[in-house]
């Protein structure tokens, strides 16, 4: 019970930007404090379920989060021979935000297997929507000035991504959460959508889009239950898609000498800047726009890793900052090996899925493409939420229809 209420603050304090990014916030020690107290009960119970470690296949035994535990450790290591080598404690912090996310990872597979952890979690993403949504009406929300003039509104946070990114979380655990389901839910999305909106961030957009349409996929699939080629409607369902967005890029493409206006720009406006500089410049555009271009700059550090930190190094590239792209940080921040370790943990996370669980996954997946969202510990729980339906299945003695094979 207590560890549940420390996840419920959590849950709620995350938004609340009281320091710089980056520092430890209320959410944080509220976590670190749930950690200690599963730490306590797994210790007094002893025989407690141990699944979110081990389970017991069909004539095998799988480690649930090997593959994550070994990637973390060779985060460690790597950050640490960058620490001396480059005499920067950068890397150090970056070490942490991991290890914190490891923490983070098994507290929620332990949460997950406690009666009520759905509807605290349900109850939670309603009520950070709420409390932004006043927020935004009562105008009291922090604005952000980008340097060319441009207002972007990021409420409670320090930076106008991590209120869409933090708000998309919401919509997509609420999704989840089908034991607690409402048919008051959908005034949530609409809130949500317009906290998004007026956030202007591109990346979030997307994935909600991606989200919104793979909803109605798979609800048009569930109509047509019965078909035999229900697997093909299914891949002409996303290839429309596909065609769709193409064709709305073309609708809105913007002129030449097209030019976002200072002051209150609308979310249409970025969207159409981004297109335009990949019109005039060509798709190598996002590529330097995202900080893609280390990877072609520096190719030597996708084997054996760059460590996270120290980004000053890299002189060649358009802008002195981190790649956007959680993938791809990853690849190049770490190396091939610790990178398939990490995937392979993620592929194990979603092979437990259910099919209308993919639509919050490749929302996430797509936006997380274009922004570096790993270090948000709800990230994760997107992700394994999944395994964690099922393990509650097996401890029900119900079944599931997962990809686990």
């Amino acid at each position: 019970m207590i560890s549940q209420v420390l996840f419920f603050f959590f849950l709620l304090l995350k938004q609340f930007y009281f320091f710089p990014s980056g520092s430890v916030g209320f959410a944080d020690i509220c976590l670190t404090l749930c950690f200690l107290t599963l730490i306590y009960e797994a210790l007094k119970h002893k025989g407690w379920q141990t699944t979110p470690t081990v389970f017991s296949g069909k004539d095998k035994i799988i480690y649930q989060d090997g593959n994550l535990y070994l990637f973390l450790f060779c985060v460690v290591i790597i950050n640490a021979a960058y620490t001396l080598t480059q005499k920067n404690n950068d890397f150090i912090k970056y070490s942490l935000f991991w290890l914190y996310n490891g923490m983070a990872v098994w507290c929620f597979a332990k949460l997950g297997q406690k009666k009520g952890f759905e509807q605290c979690l349900s109850r939670g993403c309603r009520l950070n929507i709420l409390i932004q949504t006043v927020i935004l009406i009562s105008g009291r929300g922090r604005l952000f000035y980008e340097s060319w003039g441009g207002i972007r509104y990021m409420g409670t946070f320090n930076d106008p991504n991590q209120l869409a990114f933090y708000i998309f979380l919401m919509i997509l655990l609420l999704y989840l959460c089908r034991e607690t389901k409402s048919n008051a839910d959908w005034i949530f999305y609409i809130l949500a959508f317009i906290i998004i909106s007026v956030s202007k961030s591109t990346g979030v957009f997307l994935g909600t889009i991606i989200f919104i349409a793979g909803i109605g996929i798979e609800t048009t699939c569930q109509l047509y239950s019965g078909c035999k080629s229900r697997k093909m409607l299914y891949g002409l369902c996303w290839f429309g898609l596909a065609f769709i967005c193409a064709a709305a890029c073309l609708i809105v493409m913007p002129k030449n000498g097209f030019s976002v206006q200072a002051g209150q720009f609308t979310l249409l406006q970025r969207v159409q800047e981004k297109l335009w500089k990949i019109k005039e410049n060509g798709a190598i555009e996002l590529v330097y726009d995202r900080g893609w271009e280390k990877l072609f700059l520096y190719p030597r550090y996708v084997l054996y890793g760059a460590g996270e930190g120290g980004f000053e190094r890299f002189a060649m590239a358009r802008y002195i900052n981190e790649i956007h792209s959680s993938l791809l940080s990853v690849l190049f921040c770490y190396g091939i090996i610790p990178t398939v370790l990490l995937l392979l943990w993620v592929k194990r996370q979603i092979l437990q899925t259910e099919r209308w669980m993919l639509a919050a996954i490749l929302a996430l997946f797509a936006e997380s493409l274009f922004l570096v969202n790993y270090r948000q510990p709800l990230f994760w729980l997107v992700i394994m939420f999944g395994r964690i339906c099922r393990e509650k299945a097996i401890f029900a003695g119900t079944k599931t229809n997962s990809f686990f094979p």
